[in-house]
């Protein structure tokens, strides 16, 4: 960016402008919502196949501490809003023209989104250990975690902030939210679930795959273990941004007197960074 454009002042702007924006908190509170809903309805079928002699109270416990996972999709969301609104409004494309590379965006945004995104999981993370135990101890049922708490939370604080940076990066390919968030909500939901269903061997390869393996998700039998699954991770995100990246780098310019004039307002503007960034 211009040297006005400071990236540490665009970052707290950032950070400021989205903690307290109706988007983060109703994310939350929805995401926090679903892992409700969903840990009652693993733990209303698992009492059942308990009293069938179908289960057992560790594998129960174990399948209703997964229920956090959702909440990926919502941080996801949120990162995607964070980096397409801007997109939506044009905001990011004056950016863009006022910049050799997109370097400082990414950055900015991602630093953002991850950190936000721990908002969120950590909400998912404290409303579905506490709901797991009170459904079960509703049900008369032991509650049994098999994984230690730091452990189980850690993976999944792992998951969250991936899925941010994804977020980021879809958002960033197709500079638009709407768009963005539709491609990835059929993906994720439809097609890297229908692949991982019927060919196990194959998904732990996919981005989803990938994040069953942070946090050992036991629905998902064929996975890596964790380093493995942040790996592979890793390497779809990198090919991600790279296609992200050198996307926006030819996105077309504006006319190179509007470009100079533009740069020159901004080399004049001292509090430039401020303004911008809100």
């Amino acid at each position: 960016m211009t040297r006005s454009l400071k990236p540490h002042m665009w970052f707290f702007a950032e950070l400021r402008r989205w903690f307290v924006s109706t988007t983060l908190w109703a994310i939350t509170f929805i995401a926090a919502a679903m892992t409700v809903l969903s840990t009652f309805g693993v733990v209303e079928r698992g009492a059942k196949q308990i009293a069938d002699g179908v289960t057992d109270p560790e594998s129960l416990t174990e399948l209703a501490l997964t229920m956090p996972f959702g909440g990926v999709l919502f941080t996801t969301f949120l990162a995607i809003i964070i980096v397409g609104k801007d997109f939506d409004t044009k905001f990011s494309n004056r950016l863009l023209a006022l910049s050799k590379t997109p370097t400082t965006i990414i950055a900015v945004k991602g630093l953002v989104s991850a950190v936000l995104s721990t908002i969120v999981g950590a909400a998912t993370l404290v409303i579905g250990r506490i709901t797991t135990r009170l459904f079960l101890e509703g049900k008369d049922i032991a509650y049994l975690p098999q994984m230690d708490t730091a452990e189980w939370a850690r993976g999944y604080m792992f998951l969250f902030v991936s899925g941010a940076l994804w977020g980021v990066a879809l958002a960033l390919l197709f500079k638009n939210t709407i768009i963005a968030m539709g491609v990835h909500f059929i993906y994720q939901t439809v097609a890297e679930s229908a692949i991982i269903g019927a060919f196990p061997h194959v998904g732990k390869w996919l981005p989803g795959g990938a994040q069953a393996a942070m946090v050992q998700d036991p629905s998902l039998p064929e996975r890596f273990d964790i380093l493995p699954g942040l790996g592979i991770f890793a390497l779809w995100l990198v090919a991600l941004f790279a296609i992200s990246t050198m996307l926006l780098q030819k996105s077309p310019q504006p006319p190179l007197g509007l470009l100079e004039k533009s740069r020159k307002n901004q080399a004049h503007s001292p509090e430039s960074a401020t303004v911008l960034a809100r």
